[in-house]
């Protein structure tokens, strides 16, 4: 039996016409990231309701009309685009600190805006103006040189080409030519790099794109790894793993994959396969200054594992595991293993029975950056797995990698900048948009609880609406297994996925029969809160969220920043044994979403304005 699902979403003006948590110490949003949760944390206390069409970060410019019903709004600070968290040469974003300000200013960094500029210019020069006016002689000379621009002319170039060209040197007669002055220069190709030739940036803050310095430990001195700075593997022309690429302050990497070729697994193994030398045997410098001293420079490096520890004071911080998950090779289960495996030879993958046991599958490191625009500690979630070496000696071994990187900012008093009613910023959430949605981003999507009273607030998935997707062979995801993978609803993109299930003849009467005893069936819990029907739909085609939000910085804790999804139902289905036929059955599901652009014409917000499944 075939299951897919369509998704369409509908644009331009013309649709108004139809009427429609981390062990760190961080703010950390919950959006991206290693271990991220179902659905974003809320303190249901700061719950309130705007109930206005104004959003959020806009003015009205209407006078004399209330925020309630203004139509008519400008909207700014289009770059703050994560709640409760600063974002780098965001001048506008009220959590950044003056001195953080301060900084993206004096180094002219503020990134745009949004709102266009209403002042009009009425200086000019004489160029400007020829562009103009380009008929001779209508220009900006003076009258008296005007008139007499006919009868005077001064040749100071007899030649009857115009222009300056280079004479055409022919061809050497021999390769002798770069032994001579004529056809060589003088150059220097660096060797192997050494801590005495890593230069060292002057600045003690990091700036957005600053590469991160990074060490190694031996004895009592610091050494340059990688090169002298902080390694994430990305894929090259071929696929394979570039460890020459390096982590740049305040730019993610997410779902960065690469694969790892090997003909000697066994001899691989602890080295190309080790999750330490990514982290527990790596530093990073605290500020793009840091400096790997060979003698000495242990004193300078922060070596304390606690998970609220700040490096502040010295100039390398100990990259420290936060997590360690086992991916089962067979089954895809993921399982949580004891962190304090970290620093010890259980991390460390080893060969043994013809696999290597325990290598790097992927690896999320997160980078937490504090007020003075400094790195005060890195956290590594890492996902080790078993990889069986290839059967045939002709044949390498084959695996993939995954690295990411992701910024926070480190825990201080944000009481002058984040306020639930007033910025719609008390939950630490990557926005879609400030306030209309970018095209490509996660369509925001949201349960309400209709029962909590006055504590109403949204269920926010993260990061985003989801639709479940398939497996690599086009079947459906193994519903006994924890976890079903999805795909994201991305605003603005059309998309379609679904896959295959095949089922027996006494599985697909048991899916039928309008109960829970099937694994493929679920109760549509949606439906039965709204129309009180128990309508039992395929596992695969269950319509979890309620709500999607109006626009990109939807907040959780207003449920009148959210439109409800208009949910279609049908009648339950029933077997008939002589034709062996489930009817109707349930085989597709089909979101739509009508968008309309609201605000001023020169900076248009793009809104939900109807959603329907």
């Amino acid at each position: 039996m075939g299951l897919k699902r369509g998704l369409t979403l509908l644009g331009g003006l013309a649709a108004a016409s139809l009427m429609g948590s981390s062990p760190l110490s961080a703010h950390a949003s919950e959006t991206y990231g290693a271990n991220t949760p179902a659905f974003y944390s809320v303190n249901t206390a700061d719950a309130y309701a705007l109930d206005r069409k104004l959003p959020h970060g806009c003015k009205c410019k209407e006078s004399g009309v209330s925020d309630a019903n203004c139509d008519l709004f400008e909207c700014s600070c289009a770059c703050d685009m994560t709640a409760g968290q600063c974002d780098w040469n965001c001048c506008c974003d009220r959590e950044c600190t003056d001195d953080q300000v301060a900084r993206f200013e004096a180094i002219d960094s503020c990134l745009p805006e949004g709102a266009a500029s209403h002042e009009i210019t009425k200086c000019y020069n004489d160029a400007e103006l020829e562009t103009i006016n380009p008929r001779y002689p209508m220009t900006t000379k003076k009258s008296l040189d005007s008139a007499v621009d006919e009868m005077m002319c001064i040749v100071y170039d007899n030649s009857d080409v115009k222009g300056e060209f280079y004479d055409d040197p022919g061809y050497p007669s021999s390769s002798s030519i770069f032994d001579e002055s004529a056809g060589s220069k003088s150059y220097d190709y660096e060797g192997m790099v050494t801590d005495s030739s890593i230069i060292p940036f002057s600045s003690s803050q990091y700036d957005v794109g600053t590469v991160l310095p990074a060490a190694h430990k031996k004895g009592a001195g610091m050494h340059a790894a990688y090169g002298g700075f902080f390694p994430v593997p990305t894929a090259g022309v071929d696929g394979q793993c570039v460890e020459s690429s390096y982590a740049t302050f305040m730019t993610p990497v997410r779902d960065s994959t690469c694969l790892r070729v090997t003909d000697d697994l066994q001899a691989t193994c602890e080295s190309v396969f080790d999750a330490g030398r990514f982290s527990t045997g790596l530093y990073v410098g605290v500020a793009p200054n840091s400096v790997p001293l060979e003698t000495g420079g242990a004193l300078k490096a922060c070596d304390d594992d606690g998970a609220d520890d700040l490096c502040t004071a010295l100039e390398w911080v100990k990259v420290r595991v936060q997590s360690v998950s086992f991916l089962d090779p067979d089954s895809g289960e993921l399982s949580d293993l004891d962190v304090h495996v970290a620093g010890s030879s259980g991390l460390n993958s080893t060969y043994y029975g013809g696999a290597c046991r325990r290598a790097l599958s992927k690896i999320t490191w997160t980078v937490v950056a504090n007020s003075k625009n400094q790195i005060s500690a890195v956290a590594a979630d890492i996902v080790l797995t078993d990889l069986v070496a290839s059967n045939v000696s002709s044949v390498p071994t084959v695996s993939s990698q995954e690295f990411n990187i992701e910024y926070v900012a480190a825990s201080f008093d944000m009481s002058y900048g984040v306020n639930a009613k007033a910025y719609g910023n008390a939950v630490n959430m990557s926005r879609s948009g400030n306030p209309g949605y970018i095209t490509g981003l996660p369509l925001l999507g949201a349960t309400r609880d209709y029962a909590a009273g006055e504590t109403d607030t949204m269920t926010a998935r993260v990061p985003g609406m989801e639709v479940i997707g398939s497996a690599t062979d086009g079947t459906c995801p193994n519903v006994t297994r924890s976890g079903l993978d999805t795909q994201t609803i991305n605003f603005g993109q059309d998309m379609m996925t679904g896959c295959m299930l095949t089922l027996t003849k006494e599985e697909l009467a048991t899916m039928c029969d309008g109960t829970d005893t099937s694994p493929y069936i679920t109760l549509n819990e949606r439906v039965l809160a709204s129309t009180g029907k128990s309508l039992y739909v395929p596992t695969f085609l269950n319509i979890t969220d309620t709500h999607v939000g109006m626009f990109g910085n939807a907040d959780p804790l207003d449920t009148t920043q959210w439109l409800e999804l208009d949910i279609g139902t049908t009648d339950e289905g029933t077997w008939d044994e002589a034709t062996m036929t489930c009817s109707p059955m349930i085989t597709s599901l089909n979101y739509k979403f009508l968008v309309a652009y609201v605000g001023s014409g020169d900076n248009p917000q793009a809104k939900g304005i109807s959603a329907s499944a």
